[in-house]
């Protein structure tokens, strides 16, 4: 059973390993296989007037504009990183993402259509990794395990038919080191994708949750 006491002390020893600057990780390539969800943020008010239906002995008003949402997804993908010193790192990052677009139930129930196709897109975006923080976690009395902090910022492209430009990305992760060549990510991405719906240009936060083993080399 998980005491009290122990959670005291891991959470001690965690906030004395993160007063050390510096990291685990060393030099070399690091390949990362990734699994996890998107949860885009794209809710948007349109100012359409759907056509009234004519109902003969009966007035019919159609009232309040159609509500645009993004639905998310699994994504999954990989990434190849390079770490020319212990702190900093170079990685691209290829992923597939689900791209869907939805108009509330009211709507859709009201001209039985559907009006947006679910597709997919792939993402290519290389980033900047800096790991300012290592940290140790003790799990129990004989099991301390080491790992990283990290940031990332980054640039690419997202390859669909209604993205405009270049996609921005940044976020935060932890990287856990079960052994020497196997390390345990976990991150956190918000990518900047500038869209076109409907005629309409839009910035879509698709944010993302990952989660994947990484063997290194080096």
């Amino acid at each position: 059973m998980f005491s009290i006491q122990k959670a005291s002390s891991l959470i001690c020893t965690i906030v004395v390993a993160l007063s050390s600057v510096g990291s685990a990780a060393a030099q070399g390539l690091d390949l990362t296989l990734f699994v996890g969800r998107a949860f885009p943020i794209y809710n948007e008010r349109l100012t359409l007037a759907p056509p009234t239906p004519s109902v003969p002995g009966a007035d019919v008003t159609v009232v309040g504009s159609p509500l645009l949402k993004a639905d998310g997804g699994p994504v999954y993908g990989g990434a190849l990183a390079f770490y020319p010193s212990e702190d900093f790192g170079l990685e691209v990052l290829v992923t597939r993402t689900p791209i869907k677009f939805r108009l509330e139930e009211p709507f859709s129930s009201f001209d039985a259509e559907q009006h947006f196709t679910p597709s997919a897109a792939y993402q290519a975006v290389a980033s900047l990794l800096w790991s300012p923080i290592h940290a140790k976690f003790k799990f129990s009395e004989s099991t301390i395990v080491h790992g990283d902090i990290f940031a990332m910022a980054g640039a690419g492209r997202t390859f669909h038919e209604s993205v405009l430009g270049l996609t921005w990305e940044a976020g935060f992760g932890l990287k856990l080191y079960f052994s020497r060549f196997v390390t345990f990510r976990l991150e956190l991405r918000d990518f900047l994708i500038p869209q076109e719906v409907l005629g309409r240009g839009r910035s879509t936060n698709n944010l993302t949750i990952l989660g994947g083993l990484s063997l290194w080399f080096g």
